[in-house]
């Protein structure tokens, strides 16, 4: 691999890893937005809210948590190649 397309995979490995960390922020923004109404037969756990108690389904990550993964694995990987490309290189 060259050194340019090294950099290209660390730089999209960082893009996806970005966008993964957006998408896991809004999905639980919006999950802590979707509060439920108290229920003794649902066995989910009760919170304090605004002074209100509220009850919350358990959170599934879902295909943002995905992303997030996809985008560290790549990262990782990306780095280990890149640091193998230029560790060949001959010094200037």
């Amino acid at each position: 691999m060259t050194p340019y397309a090294a950099r290209v995979a660390v730089l999209a490995g960082a893009l996806i890893t970005v966008v993964g960390i957006a998408a896991v922020l809004l999905s639980a923004v919006d999950y802590l937005g979707g509060a439920m109404a108290i229920s003794s037969t649902s066995g989910n756990m009760v919170f304090s809210q605004n002074g209100q108690l509220v009850s919350f389904a358990p959170y599934e990550g879902g295909f943002p948590t995905v992303i997030l993964g996809v985008g560290i694995v790549v990262l990782v990987g990306a780095t280990l190649v890149a640091a193998a490309t230029w560790r060949d290189q001959p010094a200037d």
